[in-house]
């Protein structure tokens, strides 16, 4: 897994992560790593939101951005990838 956090401006940041077929055996220590550090740190370094987004095709990816991590669907991007795919915007209010 490769996670990187960027803030693009005041107080808006993002997330994007790369994660192989075997996500599965990472997930949970990765869940409490997000949730328990990653977002709160982002929050204290005056984040205010945090939005990432996933491959349309990926439904286990967005069940546990959802479910496990909290975060919401905001939008769809239709023919966002190189390759014409749809991703879905997730994001995170941390205010």
């Amino acid at each position: 897994v490769v996670l990187a956090c960027v803030e693009r401006d005041d107080g808006r940041w993002t997330v994007s992560m790369l994660t192989t077929d075997n996500f599965h055996r990472i997930a949970k220590p990765l869940t409490k790593r997000i949730t328990g550090h990653i977002l709160p740190l982002i929050r204290d370094l005056g984040g205010q939101q945090v939005t990432c987004c996933s491959l349309a095709e990926r439904s286990p990816m967005q069940k546990w951005m959802t479910r496990s991590l909290g975060a919401r669907q905001e939008d769809v991007l239709r023919q966002h990838g190189r390759n014409g795919e749809d991703f879905i915007l997730f994001a995170w209010d941390l205010t």
